[in-house]
């Protein structure tokens, strides 16, 4: 901004002068008479400043209505959003904190242009803790914005979960020994902004996921016939059956599976997938019984390895059975993966080590023995994190060492596969 005055005479104008300035509030040139000082503003262009505001926030399914989760149960954050005076081409960010874990979404353009002031959903993924859980959302959170007003730009709120009042805590669904028949795959992700984060803290990299999984040590365990349970009573509301259970290159198929309907008002189900094609032992309005076997493990078509998982859902969302270590929903459980890691398999084998976990011989025969003759070693172990650095040892009945390694493996989930190239002694050992 630039301010400046003039006054002049104007009998005393030189001849050439301009013609004097006129008075801004009378419009008559300047004289003696009616001589004043007159001040000029140059103004920068300006827009009017905006303002963005919360008045409320609660958890929801992502619609206007407040509920009440259950312990576990996957919520959503819905938000009183209002909006002034904001630019065509406004964008604005919005970060959302349940019990501190945070979920930031920027770009946003609700209201740009105009002016609004209604239920917004700004953020979901987050799975419920026992007791009081906290909320709290900023809107603008990133200052992109000039406001009128900065203070009404955040919102705090508290709710309780509530139990989810089952009459018989849930069974653990998967037969055989775990985590050596079968190793941790997969647990719900919990962090909504930067997924992959079960409920240790671990990386199980899997953003998003809301099952459990776990995936068979070998394909020789589809043969086996590990048994698949039903983890509550119920009714049996939707199969899927008949298709491929092991890889097939190529293929995109289904997997096969089947949703229990359990009873209560809070409409709970549990989804089973994973199951050998044709072991289906019930169909679509079946009544089922708490550790009744519903089929058993297997695999996909489209995946090499052999994996099972179950989902527990709730009113249209899930729950993350394992919240508080899984105290409130299984009757027993096994160790969690990192608290107990174990080799689940290991081998010494003249095949590639794909075939040893993936879909391949049913069997393998004793290969001859040369001098010095190339082999796979390879293992699948349980209980590890990303990153991890992991020594193996491979030793002989007597106790002595035939072969060890170190190395950094780049695990992604809670299991991990090593193998690795050597040479059998010239004489038998």
């Amino acid at each position: 901004m630039t301010i400046f005055s003039r006054s002049r005479r104007s009998a005393n104008l030189p001849k050439n002068e301009p013609k004097p300035l006129r008075n801004s509030f009378s419009g008559k040139p300047s004289t003696r008479a009616n001589r004043k000082n007159l001040t000029y503003q140059v103004l920068e262009p300006r827009q009017l400043l905006a303002n963005l505001s919360i008045a409320d926030a609660f958890v929801s399914n992502g619609i206007d209505t407040p509920k009440e989760p259950v312990i576990g149960e996957r919520v959503w954050v819905t938000s009183d959003i209002a909006t002034e005076d904001l630019a065509v081409d406004a964008e604005y960010s919005i970060e959302v904190h349940i019990n501190g874990i945070k979920l930031e979404t920027n770009g946003l353009t609700g209201g740009a242009g105009e002016a609004i002031d209604r239920f917004l959903e700004t953020g979901g993924g987050w799975f419920v803790e026992p007791g009081t859980n906290v909320g709290e959302v900023w809107i603008d959170s990133l200052d992109e914005i000039a406001e009128t007003d900065e203070t009404d730009n955040y919102f705090r709120f508290e709710f309780q979960s509530q139990s989810p009042n089952l009459s018989e805590k849930f069974l653990w669904p998967f037969g055989g020994e775990a985590w050596q028949d079968y190793v941790g795959v997969t647990y719900p992700d919990v962090n909504p902004d930067n997924g992959g984060v079960d409920h240790r803290g671990f990386s199980n990299g899997a953003d998003g996921a809301i099952s459990f999984e776990v995936g068979l040590a070998s394909n020789q365990g589809v043969d086996q016939g590990i048994p698949i349970y039903a983890i509550a009573d119920g009714t049996v509301g939707y199969t899927v059956n008949g298709e491929n259970d092991r890889y097939i290159p190529g293929s995109s198929g289904d997997r096969n599976w089947l949703r229990i309907n359990h009873e209560g008002s809070r409409n709970i189900t549990s989804l089973y997938s994973g199951i050998r094609r044709d072991s289906m032992q019930f169909e679509v309005g079946d009544e089922v019984a708490r550790g009744d076997v519903l089929g058993y493990m297997a695999g996909r078509p489209h995946r090499r390895e052999a994996r099972s998982s179950v989902i527990v859902g709730i009113d249209g969302t899930y729950i993350n059975t394992f919240i508080a270590d899984g105290e409130v929903y299984w009757e027993s459980q096994p160790a969690y993966p990192h608290d107990n890691s174990t080799v689940a398999r290991s081998w010494v084998s003249n095949v590639g080590w794909g075939f040893q976990v993936n879909e391949g011989p049913s069997e393998f025969r004793t290969f001859p023995q040369g001098e010095s003759s190339p082999v796979l070693i390879g293992a699948r172990v349980n209980g590890v994190e990303k990153d991890e650095v992991v020594a193996f040892e491979w030793r002989r009945p007597d106790g002595t060492l035939f072969y060890d390694s170190s190395d950094t493996q780049q695990f992604t989930r809670l299991y991990g596969d090593f193998s690795s190239n050597t040479t059998l002694p010239s004489d038998a050992e």
